[in-house]
């Protein structure tokens, strides 16, 4: 009989130790809970509500580097924010600085290749920079994501046009030159004065909200 207390403890004390493991009382201090991740969607922590309501004010009222300065200290402390992220891309692209709007969308997308906004604000931004391959691209993309996306649609079908008309103005002066006749060989290329019978909205990113700009 004493044989079989030994082997029954035994299994009594392995129990114990097993349940103390799984319940977490002897892996040290408490774990800290897991991070939300900021990549995922569009959202702010609420620590830093103030800063993206300011950042929205200043937009609003037309400030757009102190906008810019409030989404830059969010991403100081949250670097994976997609919403800040892609909302610096807009201001920069407000105030032309397109290659700082480039560069924060590409990290947008580089966080969340899914999120069609920010392809559709990269989209624009290529647009607006003449780029139309670039924008095509993005835009498709974008639409590819949310089809219902009006704007990136109308920025589509403007950026085709316009890309039609590069090329047929292209293959004309080829044509010319061909014949002899050499009207821009000492001017650099112009695109044809001629405005997209499809144009985009005129100001794209303010009528219609962003959903970046929620939180």
């Amino acid at each position: 009989m004493a044989k079989a207390r030994f082997p029954l403890a035994f299994l009594a004390m392995a129990t114990l130790v097993g349940a103390l493991v799984l319940t977490g009382a002897l892996l040290g201090p408490e774990a800290e809970p897991a991070k939300e991740d900021l990549a995922e969607r569009p959202r702010v922590p609420a620590e830093v509500k103030p800063l993206a309501q300011a950042a929205a004010d200043h937009f609003a009222a037309g400030a757009f580097e102190e906008a810019a300065t409030q989404y830059e200290r969010i991403i100081d402390r949250y670097p994976d924010s997609l919403y800040a992220w892609s909302n610096l891309g807009v201001v920069r692209s407000y105030q032309k600085c397109y290659g700082e709007a480039e560069a924060a969308l590409r990290q947008a997308i580089e966080l969340s290749p899914k999120d069609a906004s920010a392809w559709m604000q990269l989209g624009v931004v290529y647009y607006q920079t003449g780029e139309l391959e670039k924008s095509i691209e993005a835009l498709e993309r974008s639409l590819e994501l949310r089809a219902e996306n009006s704007q990136a649609l109308a920025y589509l079908e403007s950026a085709q046009e316009r890309k039609s008309w590069q090329e047929e103005a292209i293959e004309d002066m080829k044509r010319q030159q061909r014949r002899g006749i050499y009207p821009l060989l000492d001017a650099p290329f112009r695109e044809p004065l001629r405005e997209p019978q499809k144009a985009p909205p005129a100001s794209p990113l303010l009528d219609a909200p962003s959903d970046h700009f929620n939180f």
